[in-house]
């Protein structure tokens, strides 16, 4: 039997992550310090919570409880993080310290139970490509920042070349392309990625880094505001009020149902070709923003149509999906679930949330977003 620790393993994504771990028969461990952010207060195991499971409280920041709950450990999913792309341009210095810092901690831990962990495996995000992969027809691939705010204020959406200010064509992004963020999110996200494949290499501890594009299903956080896009088409709409899109709604983005995300975590536990690699985790497509909430909508039996507001953020990236070749390649995995499949599932799920909790997600998202008004954050 395989002692496994899942740090964050309340949350969304580590919660699927023990309950698929458990019924592999694995003695499983979840350390998690129920951030307000996306756990009601006052703080309580969720209800979902794995009988089979043994639950921690505890931060990744406090490295004698993190040391404790490594006791006897074989092998680390490490999924606890600071999330959220807007909100940490503004609370820089607790996303370095939870993601970068409590990464750090971990990896020295490791190195001090280096004889016993058998991989570490580290939920790294999109975010640390920044914009999309784009290729200009006469001066080749790009790799651009952030479009101009004067473009913007034009309402010109689409990327332009460098070089001629010709538009661009999108492409799917690789893993080998160049580490870009555009946010202290993407920043320390990338900080993990780096950190754990740097220590894992010079001490030959077998690691694992997942780039995760949009994850949605059930159990997603929905009074965390800064959870995507996809969590607020949902709580709208089931709350008789339409989806609100930023920018003209074309927009391409990669959505990735957390079933599948679990399965990748699983194959890369047993997978040794997947050692001291970097993989990028999507559907493999980009969906427009408006063709997700038409999508949501259907679902949800809602008549309600998109509304575009004429808004705009001005650290958004336009366009970004995955290749997910090298995870076929060397892992045997793909992606299981469409879109339409997924969605289904969740707004199942959206059905038996309590109203109560959706009208307090709605508040939350109503108030980040006069926040990042008032902030410059969105325009």
């Amino acid at each position: 039997m395989t002692k496994v620790l899942v740090t964050g393993g309340a949350g969304f994504i580590g919660s699927h992550l023990v309950d698929a771990l458990v019924e592999c028969g694995h003695d499983v461990v979840a350390f998690d310090n129920l951030d307000p952010a996306a756990h009601p207060q006052p703080a309580k195991w969720p209800a979902y919570a794995n009988g089979e499971c043994k639950y921690l409280l505890g931060d990744v920041r406090d490295k004698d409880a993190l040391r404790g709950a490594m006791e006897g450990v074989d092998v680390v999913l490490h999924h606890a993080a600071a999330v959220g792309s807007g909100i940490s341009m503004i609370d820089v210095g607790r996303f370095v310290e939870v993601n970068s810092l409590g990464t750090a901690n971990l990896l020295e831990l490791a190195i001090e139970k280096r004889g016993r962990i058998k991989k570490i495996i580290v939920a790294s995000s999109m975010t640390v490509m920044g914009e999309g992969t784009y290729e200009c027809g006469t001066h080749g691939v790009q790799y651009p920042f952030l479009r101009p705010l004067e473009q913007l204020a034009r309402h010109e959406w689409e990327v332009k070349c460098g070089e001629c200010g010709a538009p661009m064509k999108p492409l799917a992004m690789k893993e080998v392309r160049p580490l870009l963020p555009l946010t202290i999110y993407g920043l320390t996200k990338m900080d993990e990625e780096v950190e754990t494949l740097l220590v894992g290499r010079f001490y030959q501890i077998p690691v694992v880094a997942f780039r995760y594009f949009s994850v949605y299903g059930p159990r997603q956080s929905l009074t965390n505001p800064y959870t995507g896009v996809i969590a607020r088409f949902g709580t709208r709409l089931i709350a008789g009020k339409p989806a609100l899109i930023y920018e003209d709604g074309q927009q391409m983005k990669d959505v990735i149902h957390v079933r599948d995300v679990v399965r990748a975590n699983l194959r890369a536990m047993e997978c040794d070709r997947a050692n001291y690699q970097v993989f990028n985790l999507g559907n493999g497509e980009g969906l427009s923003v408006y063709r997700i909430a038409e999508l949501i909508a259907e679902k949800l039996g809602s008549p309600l149509r998109p509304v575009l507001t004429g808004q705009y953020r001005g650290g958004d990236a336009r366009h970004g999906w995955a290749d997910v070749s090298k995870a076929r390649r060397l892992m045997g995995w793909e992606p299981s679930l469409c879109a339409e499949d997924g969605f289904a599932d969740l707004c199942n799920w959206l059905h038996v949330v309590p109203k109560e909790q959706l009208q307090e997600a709605i508040k939350a998202y109503e108030s980040a977003e006069r926040e990042s008004e008032t902030r410059t954050v969105a325009v």
